[in-house]
């Protein structure tokens, strides 16, 4: 907010309004559930959240939780929102066996896999958590590694040890997956040798998850006086200053918070060589970790801090010092926020016009309206206006730029190409486009020069992208019978096997049909006295029904 952001929240009907409130921070309650459970209610959870978003029409979509990335995700996809994807961690699918773990596992990674467009970025946690998240590869790019959302290392600082017996804290909720009978049962052992001892236990009972401690397991623990439960603690910082070891035998993490505040408060940890734990604290400098699952190990590392106040000393010192480097909000908030920057900025300089859908017979008005809005944004941006139909061009020229009927705007900005789409202008209607511009040209024609000279209508269809897109057979029919198709001109791929298809397709339809080399495509898109020359290379597909201005020979191409 401090950026001078309008923050909203999307939070579950259930949840704590403590939890999230804050001044300037708008609260939406949404019918949202933490675990994947039955298609029907996910369905609508999904429907619910859409709704939101298309009616606040946010600059931006960040999601927290595995479940979150994919709804929130989905949703920025097809809004065409940039989106943020925060797993936030493993998550109980991940840790867990069954069918039901299983296929929550499948649908998370493919939902994420779905979300990941242009217009998305995935923060792991690990690298670890990265590989987990994605299927494709070339998601890759589309994804960063941040500490989470960091420690407030001026909160969490170190302080002396407590004089008195020893202390060691599990900080954490009580799940199986955390390792928490794992602790206890190391405890069992070290009470025989260190009798003085306590070990605490810091969280809330999880009464949602399957993995989660009873109640019953609770109070047997604490009768035995094996363990001292506390409860779930908010004041951790004054937790940590009260303990002398935090041990939290994890079996996989994305970036266990618990570790990275003991970390910043100068305790010395004990841990498993798991993901995200591992990130946390190194092997004999800031800590110790262990095998997942090993109560011996657990054991053997607690008893060996226990006995020296020296080793202790080090490795908090060592963990102070970690922290400060790799976990400090002053590191991974600028982080957070300059991805924000990268996907609004590359939105804003690649503006995608609000799509507006046409039906002639039903709207007869919403031409003239389309024709302004159009003209409205070519004044303010200096725009040349190319009637033309535009798939997918190079990403670093246009973002996510539609197939299909539509009117791209262009403009040369810090010598670059910049689009500015309007998508689907008329949806079954491609000449509608056409007769505004052409009705409209001469108010356009300062900004435009020569380039609207002798244009008429389906001049030049100029499409990059996947030719059947671009023209449809249905569509080269239509266009055929109205005798306003002249001539097909594709470009590489040649190999690709629509290509090839649509070639049969046309040859058998009588429309000439060219595939050119892409050096040809590119002189031909650059060819002086082609009001289509300020789009340049690099592109696959050219299609275009009218090659040479001024009646030239249709039959000869640059």
């Amino acid at each position: 907010m401090a950026e001078g952001w309008e923050v909203h929240v999307a939070a579950p009907i259930g949840l704590d309004q403590d939890a999230i409130d804050h001044p300037g921070i708008t609260v939406h309650r949404v019918d949202l559930v933490r675990t994947i459970g039955h298609p029907v209610r996910e369905i609508a959870s999904l429907a619910a959240l859409f709704r939101l978003c298309r009616r606040l029409r946010p600059t931006l979509i960040h999601t927290l939780g595995p479940k979150a990335c994919v709804l929130g995700g989905l949703t920025g996809r097809v809004l065409g929102i940039p989106t943020v994807l925060a797993r936030g961690g493993i998550g109980a699918p991940e840790t867990m066996s069954g069918l039901k773990n299983r296929i929550a596992r499948h649908v998370i990674r493919w939902g994420i896999a779905l979300s990941l467009s242009e217009k998305a970025v995935l923060i792991a946690q690990n690298d670890d958590e990265r590989r987990n998240c994605l299927i494709f590869k070339r998601h890759r790019d589309r994804s960063q590694i941040v500490a989470g959302a960091g420690v407030d290392c001026d909160l969490f600082s170190p302080t002396p040890e407590p004089e008195g017996p020893i202390k060691v804290l599990f900080l954490g909720r009580l799940l199986r997956s955390k390792g928490i009978v794992e602790y206890v049962c190391a405890a069992r052992l070290l009470r025989l040798e260190f009798p003085d001892a306590r070990f605490l236990i810091a969280g809330g009972l999880d009464e949602g998850s399957a993995a989660a401690v009873t109640q019953d397991e609770l109070v047997r623990w604490q009768t035995e006086g094996t363990v001292q439960w506390l409860g779930h603690r908010t004041d951790v910082a004054t937790l940590l200053s009260e303990c002398h070891i935090v041990c939290v035998p994890s079996h996989a993490e994305g970036l266990p918070k618990a570790l990275t505040e003991a970390a910043a408060a100068g305790r010395c940890i004990v841990t498993t060589d798991a993901p995200g734990c591992r990130d946390v604290v190194e092997h004999g400098v800031n800590g110790l970790l262990v095998k997942p699952g090993s109560v011996n190990e657990i054991a053997d590392a607690l008893g060996k801090l226990i006995r020296s106040r020296e080793l202790r000393a080090a490795y908090g010192l060592a963990g102070r010092t970690r922290a400060l480097r790799l976990f400090d909000q002053r590191v991974t908030v600028p982080q957070i926020l300059s991805i924000y920057s990268s996907l609004t900025q590359e939105k804003t300089r690649m503006l995608s016009i609000r799509r507006e859908r046409y039906f002639s017979r039903f709207y007869p008005d919403r031409a003239s309206r389309l024709g302004s809005l159009i003209f409205r944004h070519a004044d303010k941006e200096r725009i040349r206006i190319l009637r033309s139909v535009v798939g997918d061009l190079d990403k670093s020229t246009v973002l996510d730029a539609g197939c299909g009927d539509g009117v791209v705007l262009s403009s040369l900005v810090a010598g670059r190409p910049r689009l500015i789409q309007l998508e689907d202008i008329c949806a079954w209607s491609t000449d509608m486009a056409s007769q505004v511009l052409s009705g409209r040209a001469d108010e356009v024609r300062p900004i435009c020069g020569d380039s609207l000279d002798g244009a008429t209508k389906f001049e030049t269809v100029l499409a990059i992208g996947l030719l059947d897109y671009a023209l449809s057979p249905i569509d080269a029919f239509r266009r055929l019978r109205e005798r306003s198709l002249r001539k097909v001109v594709a470009t590489v791929p040649r190999h690709h096997v629509r290509n090839w298809i649509r070639w049969v397709w046309f040859k058998g339809l009588g429309i000439p049909f060219s595939i050119l080399s892409l050096r040809q495509a590119q002189l031909l898109a650059s060819a002086p006295g082609h009001h289509h020359q300020v789009l340049r290379g690099p592109f696959e597909w050219v299609i275009t029904t009218n090659v040479m201005s001024g009646g030239g020979n249709d039959g000869e191409h640059p």
